[in-house]
């Protein structure tokens, strides 16, 4: 599996009524459960069904549970994170954008620079 769809697998907040300019290291339980039902809604799962050299997996973009389950999972950036709502939005925007070529095309590909931000915070 790619880089790309293992991350795909893995992020998980960031949309709503949050102002764009909020750290992920300031947010609460109760942003949490806003940015939640948001998420579920901005990025649905997507299936695509892979060929990699004769062995078909099937590969999901997005988010694959419920509000409540992302609520539960949620943890705040660490303290000294940069990244903004803003950066989050703007990363699961471009995670939802990933085409079926990109993730089934066997090739590494690189996370979009969007996220960049959001991952230094996740390391």
């Amino acid at each position: 599996m790619n880089r790309l769809a293992t991350f795909a697998l893995l992020f998980v907040a960031g949309c709503g009524g949050i102002p764009d300019s909020t750290l992920l290291a300031d947010l609460t339980d109760e942003d949490a459960v806003v940015l939640c039902d948001e998420f579920v809604e901005r990025a649905p799962t997507q299936e695509y069904t892979c060929d990699f050299g004769g062995v078909t997996t099937t590969i999901e973009v997005g988010f694959a549970g419920t509000a409540q389950e992302c609520v539960d999972s949620f943890e705040p950036a660490p303290e000294g994170c940069v990244a903004t709502v803003g950066d989050m939005r703007a990363c699961v925007d471009a995670l939802v954008a990933v085409t079926e070529e990109q993730v089934c095309g066997g090739e590494e590909i690189d996370p979009p620079a969007s996220c960049l931000a959001v991952f230094d915070c996740y390391q």
